[in-house]
Parts: C-alpha cells; sequence; structure tokens
C-alpha cells in the first residue's frame, strides 16, 4: 500500500511553547536538594521555567498540607497546563510567604492566564508595595484603571514599566493611548515614535499614530502614518481595514477600494474583505477598527500576543490574548487567536468552547467553524466535526477549502470513497486549476488510489506534479505506487531519489527507496536504504515488514524473523497482519521478483 512521505494527521500544531514565554515568566535556578523544606524567605524560592522542574518518577506529585508540597505540586500542575490549579496551589503558596515577589508575579501571571481579573489585580497591588517597577503587575494595574477611566493613573503605570524585550514593543502602545485617554493627544503621539527606531516595529508605529490621530481629528497626519505603516510593501489586514475606513469616511472611495484590493492581491483568500469590500460597492463607510483607546490597546495587545503564539510563546501569549478580550469583549478576531493559543497548549475544551461564543455575524465565524470542526476530531468527536463541514460546503457553493477540508477528514479516517466525494466538489469549484491547487490534486490522488480507481488517482498525481515538478511528496506517493504494481520502476526509481535528495531525513521516502531497489533485484542495496529508513521511522510497521523481506533474499534469516515480529507489534492494518503471520509460519515467504516493465 502507497503512503504518503509523511502520515497525514489533522491533529492541529499551534507551537511547541518555548523559551520566548522567558520574557513574562521568571527564570530562577531549582531549590536547593539538599534540604526537603523550602525555606520560606524571599530569595529562596525562585522560579524556573516550566520544563525544568523534577517530576515525581510516578507522574504524580501529592500536594499534601506542606509549603513544599503545594510549589511543587503547582509546579507540576503549570508543566500540564491546568494554569488554574497551579494558580490555586500557588495561591496557598503565598499564605505562608506573603512578600515573596517572585511567587506574588508568578501567581498573577498564572491568574491573569485564566482570565481571572480580579484576584490579578489584587496580587499586582501587593506585589508593586514590594517591587514598584515589576512590569506585568503595572501592566495589569494599568489597564485595570484603563476599564475604571483613569486614564492618568494608567499613564503612570505605563510609564513605570522598563522598554526591554516584549515591553519594548507593548509598553510605547500602551502609554500612547493612555496618554490620548488623558487628552494629551501630541504627547501620546510623540510616545509611539521609539517604536520607528526598530526594525519591523514601523508598521506598528505608523498603525496606533493613524489610529490616534484619526480618533483626533487630524486628518492629514493619519495619510502620513499609514503610508509609514505600509512603507515595507506588506499590507497587514488591519491596516487595510483601517485605512479603507478612514478614506470612506472622507468620501475618497476609490482610495478606500485601492486600500482593500493592496491587501487583496498579497493573500490567497480575501474572505475577511468582504464585509468592506460590499459596504464601499454600496457607497457606505467602513467601521472604525478602532474606537476608543481601550480598543487601541487591546489592538496592541493582539499584535503581542499573536507574536507569541507564533514563537510559541504559551502562558504569555495566552495572557496578553485574555487582556485584549478584556478590553475588547466579544472580540472575534481575539476570540479566534485566544482558541489557537488554548489549543496550542491541548487545552481542546477550553477552545472549543471560545470558538462557540464567536458571533456568528462576524466574518472571522466562517474560519472559527473550521477551527473548531479540528478541534472536534482532535477531541474525538469526528462525526461531529463531519456535519459540520458538510453544513458548511452546503452553505456556501463557492468556497474551495472547507470541501477539500472535508476531504481530508474523510481520507485520514479511511473513508476514502467519501473523500472522494468531497475532494470532486472542491475541484469542481476551482475556477482555474493552477500551482497552487498541487495539493488538493495529490491529496484527491491519494484517495482515489485507496479507493482502487487507479487510472483517476494516476492522472491526479501527473497533473499535481505538473503544477508542482519536482515535489518530493508526489514523486514518492506516485513512484511508490508504480513500484508497487511493477510499472515503470526505471522512471519511479528516479522520481524516488529525486525525492530522497531533497528529504533525506524522511524515512517513508527512504523506505520507497529501498523498496524500488528491492522490486529491481538489487536486494543488498535495498537493505542499506531500509535500514535506514527503519532508523528514521522505527516504528512503522511497512518499513519493518520491508526490511524483514530484505533480509531474508539476502540470507540473514533470523534478521528478517525478527524484523517481521517487530511488524507485527507495531499494529498493522489487518491486511498486513496476515501476510506477515503467514511469513512466519513459513509460508508466502519472499522470493526474487521480475524487475518487471523498465523504461526504455
Amino acid at each position: 500500500m502507497p503512503r504518503p512521505a509523511k502520515k497525514n494527521s489533522l491533529r492541529i500544531h499551534f507551537g511547541a511553547g518555548s523559551a520566548v514565554a522567558a520574557l513574562l515568566v521568571l527564570a530562577g535556578c531549582a531549590a536547593s536538594q539538599a534540604s526537603t523544606v523550602l525555606a520560606l524567605n524571599d530569595d529562596s524560592i525562585v522560579l524556573s521555567p516550566p520544563g525544568e522542574e523534577l517530576v515525581a518518577p510516578s507522574g504524580q506529585i501529592a500536594v499534601g498540607d506542606s509549603i513544599s508540597g503545594k510549589y511543587l505540586a503547582a509546579r507540576h500542575a503549570e508543566i500540564e497546563n491546568d494554569y488554574g490549579q497551579a494558580a490555586d496551589l500557588l495561591l496557598g503558596v503565598l499564605e505562608a510567604v506573603p512578600d515573596s515577589a517572585r511567587l506574588l508575579q508568578r501567581t498573577q501571571l498564572l491568574l491573569a492566564a485564566e482570565g481571572r481579573s480580579k484576584e490579578a489585580v489584587a496580587l499586582a497591588e501587593r506585589l508593586v508595595a514590594i517591587h514598584r517597577q515589576s512590569p506585568f503587575a503595572n501592566i495589569t494595574l494599568g489597564l485595570n484603571a484603563v476599564r475604571e477611566g483613569d486614564f492618568a493613573s494608567a499613564v503612570a503605570r505605563f510609564d513605570a514599566i522598563e522598554r526591554r524585550g516584549t515591553n519594548q514593543l507593548l509598553a510605547p502602545m500602551l502609554s500612547a493611548w493612555a496618554l490620548y485617554g488623558a487628552g494629551r493627544t501630541d504627547d501620546a503621539l510623540a510616545a509611539l515614535r521609539p517604536l520607528a527606531e526598530v526594525s519591523g516595529f514601523a508598521v506598528l508605529e505608523g498603525l496606533h499614530y493613524g489610529l490616534i490621530a484619526d480618533l483626533a481629528g487630524r486628518g492629514q497626519e493619519v495619510e502620513a502614518a499609514f503610508e509609514r505603516a505600509n512603507s515595507n510593501g506588506a499590507i497587514p489586514l488591519r491596516l487595510a481595514l483601517a485605512q479603507a475606513s478612514f478614506f470612506s469616511r472622507e468620501g475618497r472611495w476609490e482610495d478606500a477600494e485601492a486600500a482593500l484590493e493592496a491587501f487583496r492581491v498579497q493573500q490567497a483568500d480575501d474572505f475577511l474583505l468582504r464585509p468592506s469590500v460590499a459596504a464601499l460597492a454600496e457607497r457606505q463607510t467602513v467601521p472604525r477598527t478602532v474606537t476608543s483607546p481601550a480598543e487601541g490597546m487591546a489592538e496592541a495587545l493582539v499584535s503581542v500576543a499573536r507574536a507569541l503564539n507564533r514563537d510559541g510563546g504559551d502562558v504569555a501569549a495566552l495572557v496578553y490574548a485574555r487582556l485584549a478580550l478584556e478590553l475588547r469583549p466579544g472580540n472575534a478576531m481575539t476570540q479566534t487567536l485566544l482558541a489557537d493559543i488554548l489549543a496550542s497548549q491541548s487545552r481542546w475544551e477550553d477552545a472549543i468552547a471560545v470558538l462557540r461564543e464567536i458571533d456568528e455575524e462576524s466574518p472571522y465565524s466562517w474560519f472559527a467553524r473550521q477551527s473548531l470542526a479540528r478541534m472536534l476530531e482532535a477531541t474525538g468527536a469526528f462525526d461531529e466535526a463531519v456535519l459540520l463541514l458538510q453544513e458548511m460546503v452546503e452553505e456556501r457553493l463557492d468556497r474551495v477549502e472547507v470541501a477539500q477540508t472535508l476531504g481530508d477528514f474523510l481520507r485520514l479516517n479511511d473513508r476514502f470513497d467519501e473523500a472522494v466525494e468531497a475532494y470532486d466538489v472542491a475541484v469542481e469549484r476551482v475556477d482555474e486549476i493552477d500551482p497552487r491547487h498541487w495539493r488538493l490534486m495529490y491529496t484527491r490522488g491519494i484517495a482515489l488510489e485507496r479507493s482502487k480507481n487507479w487510472p483517476r488517482a494516476e492522472e491526479d498525481f501527473l497533473k499535481a506534479l505538473e503544477l508542482r515538478p519536482q515535489q518530493p511528496l508526489v514523486l514518492n506517493y506516485l513512484g511508490y505506487s508504480w513500484v508497487e504494481m511493477g510499472l515503470n520502476l526505471d522512471r519511479a526509481r528516479r522520481m524516488i531519489e529525486d525525492a530522497v535528495a531533497q528529504r533525506p531525513g524522511d524515512g517513508f521516502i527512504v523506505d520507497s527507496m529501498g523498496w524500488v531497489l528491492y522490486r529491481l533485484g538489487d536486494y543488498q542495496g535495498a537493505v542499506e536504504q531500509l535500514e535506514r529508513a527503519v532508523s528514521l521511522e522505527s516504528g512503522d510497521p511497512i518499513i519493518n515488514d520491508h526490511l524483514g523481506d530484505a533480509y531474508w533474499l539476502v540470507g540473514r534469516r533470523n534478521e528478517a524473523r525478527f524484523q517481521w515480529n517487530r511488524a507485527l507489534g507495531s499494529n498493522p492494518e489487518e491486511e498486513l497482519e496476515i501476510i506477515i503471520r503467514e511469513k512466519l509460519q513459513g509460508r508466502s515467504l519472499p522470493e526474487p521478483t521480475p524487475v518487471g516493465e523498465r523504461d526504455s
């Protein structure tokens, strides 16, 4: 059975939670192992980033009533992304060490990550009494002051934040919006200028300068700021919408349409622009992206949260997304981001709950429902996920990607005939097949091959190669398929050699190389390649079975039996299991195979 170069999965991979979070996660050394009790002074409980703590061999830590037990259990809970339990346990530790700045900061961060704002604010107030310039405590208190309408206090809080790390980006934006809220527009705009001096930050300086100037009625400054923001040629969605809103309110309809078009031409999908495009077509104004200082701060927080999530920020990304949603409740863009972050931590139920809250009238709802389907599949609710996608396929007859996603769901769950039907719908909806659609042709080819419809499958694989020549996944699958059928073996060998050259570390492609050598009668060469494939993908039953066959034909009979037994222990499909058991019982043993047809 031919397989893709790498096993496909619909499991969602949003990031691995890297050390970027250290911008907010306190670093330090572990408590001394020479003592079984933590000394309760301000310097003894030193927090290290998640993943560096000792975990009990059983994976379980008894909480007990001791301070050290609660602390270690809290750290274990944090490793498991159970921030709520971790915060509760650390609150218990704080009862014994109420003046530990580091412990206060860690607990406050975890409370904020869970959206427990009142508790986070209370700890922030305790923390600044000990450490006046604590960055996250000042952010927390500043945003709380904004919610209460006290912009003067917010300005003081944000001014106290040292401009380094993430706060080199975030603090100027928060300060600018607080200053604008306090009626100090000139100071607000000046506060953004340091961003323009840092490579990569100019787009945010221009965007937020323009947004503030727009609210302040400074039209000439708005246009100049937006021009600075898009000077690097890449137009962010929020900038395009802000420009379209400004120009439409000025009655400059063609300029508004041009702003949206500048974004559209660089994107494969303009779905999020459609409400604004429709408004302009009717000569109606595009709504402002920001209508208040609080919403401006939410924009800033989302920008940072999105960047941290791309880099695996985990806790920090989650915190900023939560804070943004508190400032701008019900914002679909932020809800979508929050769900992505929660999913990256395998908090599927929490992510699903957030997605279900998104307003169906929002343009983000369409993409949120696709994410919801993937998350439902990840939690085992496959039938519900398929039903949701089927409804979406019927709802929007112009959308290709949802039919393709449905095909992927069905194919990866071995419902190949249904997958072909879904892929057929997707292909029918494509106005013109171009190189972007190589994967659609490739995946439909897989479903067709598994449905025993080789003529159509081969046609799709060849079309995929026409669209994306030398694509290693397609080279591998088509080449392997030809090898299995004894067709075009020399050409298949060249194709697989090209795939291996591009992906030498891919065990499935290396397996294909070994198998084509096997079918060509080069058994020793096959052994060398298949041994390498097994080292790369040791748990794959097909690769182990292939190596067993090659061992048998070079006379290494005991090793062959070992590989077949190893394949049996790797949960092979039923058909393969029967074949392997036959070989182990001395029946249907490998024999030298004819090379079949060769290319001239």
